[in-house]
């Protein structure tokens, strides 16, 4: 089970963390203009995909959200698989982010920001 929540940082304010219920530190997720909300659909697939690595679920698995208000839902993509969406956005980390705290994907491109809650 995946948990959503809020975090604030300097420069940024408020955005969203998810937390993996096996222990890790929550990473920071982040959301691609070139996504459609709504869509149904992810822009980010292949290569993309590696350095921003969609918020998957397993099967059986769920998020939940604990002091977020956003819709908080899931799209399937291509390859069979189950990424979380916030507020019809698709949502992914960054391979830069290693820890509670970081937010080395915001602005990469200008085309990834944090997701905000």
């Amino acid at each position: 089970m995946w948990t959503l929540s809020s975090s604030n940082k300097a420069g940024i304010g408020a955005y969203l963390v998810a937390e993996s219920t096996t222990g890790e530190d929550p990473l920071t997720v982040y959301v691609f203009k070139k996504d459609i909300p709504g869509s149904g659909s992810s822009a980010c697939d292949a290569g993309c995909a590696k350095t921003w690595p969609p918020l998957l679920l397993t099967p059986g698995a769920t998020v939940q959200g604990s002091d977020v208000t956003g819709k908080v839902a899931q799209l399937t993509r291509p390859d069979g698989s189950v990424q979380v969406t916030y507020n019809d956005a698709p949502l992914y980390f960054y391979v830069g982010d290693h820890g509670a705290g970081d937010t080395n994907g915001q602005g990469v491109n200008p085309s990834w920001t944090a997701a905000a809650p």
